[in-house]
């Protein structure tokens, strides 16, 4: 969802899965509140989903023990430990970017 709003199709594509196996997934997403459906607006017959705003307070709390462990052993390298990770994320951005890898 970090696309913006998207359709099950289009969710589908990017889990390399089909939008028939998101529809009780995503229903139970929409039904808890973390997800909305809005109509789509280029065809006011579908509909896209977006992440609610109690949707991202989840997300980040979620988060946040993650990013606080990251924080920790990213302040324990060296600049040139660092400058490593930063060349490798974005050959793995590079990389996942590629047909078939998102």
């Amino acid at each position: 969802m970090d696309h913006g709003p998207q359709n099950a199709a289009a969710l589908a594509r990017r889990a390399h899965t089909t939008p028939q196996a998101l529809t009780r997934p995503l229903s139970a997403l929409v039904e808890a509140g973390v997800l909305e459906r809005t109509p789509n607006p280029h065809d006011g017959r579908k509909y896209v989903l977006i992440i609610s705003a109690s949707g991202w307070t989840l997300l980040r709390e979620d988060a946040a023990p993650r990013d606080a462990w990251l924080a920790a052993g990213l302040a324990d390298l060296t600049d040139a430990e660092r400058d490593l990770l930063g060349i490798a994320a974005r050959l793995l951005d590079d990389l996942a970017r590629r047909p078939g890898g998102e």
